[in-house]
């Protein structure tokens, strides 16, 4: 008399939860590269006088996963930065110029990474 079959789910377990961490490494290694050229463009393109060389040097980005959704984050750290992000009728604003010129393109590249490693 047969038995049956018997399957062993640990395996195909094993092998979801390693593709998972798979893609979740690979967006946050993307968006860290998609980030530095962020970071690089604001630096380049800023319209304000940076009088100290504080504004440009302290601009900085971050990669933050939080359960994942993965979130790239320009920043300003100087006293100052909020004045020439917000002062003059925000004509002098760059982080949320940048993050909408790369937006497209940063979301294309998350999907070609994303079905590269699936």
């Amino acid at each position: 008399m047969a038995d049956g079959f018997h399957i062993d789910i640990k395996d195909v377990l094993e092998k979801t939860i390693y593709a998972q961490q798979k893609v979740i490494s690979g967006c946050q290694h993307y968006a860290k590269s998609a980030g530095n050229q962020m970071l690089a463009d604001a630096k380049k393109n800023a319209k304000w006088t940076d009088r100290t060389g504080l504004s440009r040097q302290t601009m900085d980005m971050i990669v933050v996963n939080d359960n994942g959704i993965i979130t790239i984050q320009l920043r300003g750290n100087t006293p100052q930065f909020q004045y020439l992000e917000y002062a003059m009728e925000k004509r002098f604003a760059i982080l949320n110029p940048t993050v909408e010129k790369w937006a497209p393109q940063v979301l294309r590249g998350w999907a070609e990474t994303v079905s590269g490693l699936a």
